[in-house]
């Protein structure tokens, strides 16, 4: 409802660098490189939970629930960043979050696949006494 009533109270057409600056006040270049940086670590997480649950929906419903939520309270003007911090502190993209979002994959993958050292173990410790 929020969005909706923010869409509407516009008088002209939204362009891409308006959507850029709400976000971040920086050039296209340096955009594209934070941009990146960012997709790189969602890439890490997103591909962990999709190893994890092997299922894509888990993926697909995080990734709605952050655009719908983070993405429209930044760009709407409902959550203000001090002016130059953006980079390091943008719920979006920003360095911090895009380290939390590497760190979650992280987190992840030592969870998955330290399940499957410690099976192996149990079997090598196992195997012995079997056989």
């Amino acid at each position: 409802m929020t969005v909706a009533k923010y869409l509407l109270c516009r008088d002209r057409a939204i362009t891409p660098e308006e959507d850029i600056r709400a976000v971040m006040p920086v050039s296209r270049a340096v955009y594209v490189i934070v941009a990146f940086t960012t997709f790189l670590s969602w890439t890490v997480m997103f591909t962990e939970l999709f190893r994890v649950t092997k299922s894509v929906w888990p993926c697909v419903i995080l990734h709605t629930v952050e655009d719908s939520l983070i993405n429209q309270l930044v760009i709407s003007g409902y959550i203000s960043i001090a002016a130059g911090r953006e980079i390091l502190i943008s719920p979006i993209n920003g360095g911090i979050t895009s380290i939390l979002y590497l760190a979650v994959g992280i987190g992840i993958r030592a969870y998955r696949t330290g399940k499957g050292h410690r099976l192996v173990a149990v079997q090598k410790q196992i195997k012995p006494l079997i056989g």
